[in-house]
C-alpha cells in the first residue's frame, strides 16, 4: 500500500492517521478484492480466458480470418504475436458498434426516446455518455459485461437524453424503465473494467 502525505508531515502523524482510518482502509481493500477484473490481456495465448458479454471464453487459434465465439474464443492464427491484443480490440470495437446500435435502437423504440447517432470510444472510466444533440457514446469495454448490465448502461444514456442531470427525476425515470435498477447498480459496481 502506498500512502501519500504532505512533505511536512512526520512519520508518527502519518502512522496515527492510518491507524485512525484502519477500519475504512480494510473495508475498501475487501471491496476491491471482491470485484471482478474485466480486461483484455496484453499477451494472449492458447487457453487464456477473454470476457465477452458476461462470459469467459478460452482462446484457441484457428485458420479463419475473423474471430468466432462458440464455447471458445477462436482467434485467427495470423493474429498471433505482439499485436494480438490490438487486433482483438479493433474487432471488439466493430462488434460493439453493431451490438450497441441494435440494442440502443430496440430500447429507444421501447421507451420512445429518439437517438441521433452512436459512436464507440476507448474510454476507460466513462462507460457511456450522451450529448444534448442525442448522440450517444459507449466505450467498447462494456462488451465484456453481461447483457443485462449493457442494457442498464443503454437505458442510463437514454434517460440522460430526457433528463441531463443525475437528479431525482433522472433516477425516477430510470427506475420506471428498469425496476431492477438498485440490483443492477450494485452488480455493475462488482466489476473493474480496464
Amino acid at each position: 500500500m502506498i500512502v501519500r502525505a504532505p512533505f511536512r508531515c512526520s512519520m508518527s502523524e502519518i502512522q496515527k492517521f492510518i491507524l485512525s482510518k484502519e477500519l475504512w482502509i480494510q473495508k475498501v481493500i475487501n471491496q476491491q478484492t471482491q470485484r471482478t477484473l474485466l480486461q483484455i490481456p496484453e499477451k494472449i495465448e492458447e487457453g487464456e480466458k477473454i470476457p465477452y458479454l458476461g462470459r469467459w471464453y478460452p482462446v484457441t487459434w484457428y485458420e479463419q480470418k475473423t474471430p468466432l465465439i462458440d464455447g471458445f474464443f477462436y482467434l485467427p492464427q495470423t493474429w498471433q504475436g505482439e499485436l494480438t491484443q490490438r487486433k482483438l480490440i479493433r474487432w471488439l470495437k466493430k462488434e460493439a458498434l453493431t451490438y450497441l446500435t441494435k440494442r440502443t435502437a430496440e430500447w429507444s423504440a421501447d421507451v420512445q426516446v429518439p437517438v441521433n447517432s452512436i459512436k464507440i470510444t476507448t474510454a476507460k472510466k466513462r462507460l457511456g455518455s450522451c450529448s444534448r444533440k442525442k448522440d450517444i457514446r459507449y466505450t467498447w469495454r462494456i462488451m465484456m459485461l453481461p447483457p443485462t448490465l449493457i442494457d442498464y448502461i443503454i437505458l442510463h444514456e437514454l434517460a440522460h437524453i430526457k433528463v441531463h442531470a443525475h437528479n431525482k427525476d433522472f433516477w425516477k425515470l430510470l427506475l420506471q424503465w428498469q425496476p431492477t435498477l438498485p440490483s443492477l447498480k450494485k452488480e455493475l459496481k462488482s466489476y473493474i473494467i480496464v
